[in-house]
């Protein structure tokens, strides 16, 4: 009887000892998953702050292109209007080389 009870200490012993042996792993894993948490929300804190910059270099790019975009309009404008003037001298050039051909052949007929 009292090897027995020995040998059912010895096995309540040995259970224990593996029950604790699953206790550890199971704090290590959970130490290891706190580790892999606190990394996980480091990086999110980071991918925040960087697609806040992003977010602020878009708004600054967004508003140069308008900028830019309404600088091309005035730009547009301005080479109509010179497109215009261009024309017009181009008119009074012809213009005035016809008269100078009607000059040149009057100055000739009467000499």
């Amino acid at each position: 009887r009292n090897q027995e009870l020995s040998q059912k200490v010895e096995e309540l012993v040995s259970f224990i000892e593996k029950q604790n042996r699953r206790f550890e792993e199971l704090v290590s894993f959970r130490e290891e998953q706190n580790r892999r948490f606190e990394y996980i929300e480091m990086n999110l804190v980071e991918v925040e702050a960087n697609n806040k910059r992003l977010k602020e270099k878009v708004a600054g790019f967004e508003a140069d292109q308008e900028v830019k975009k309404r600088e091309m309009g005035r730009v547009d404008i301005i080479k109509k209007g010179l497109e215009k003037k261009v024309e017009g001298l181009e008119s009074e050039l012809k213009n005035f080389r016809s008269d100078f051909q009607k000059f040149v052949g009057k100055v000739e007929n009467s000499t």
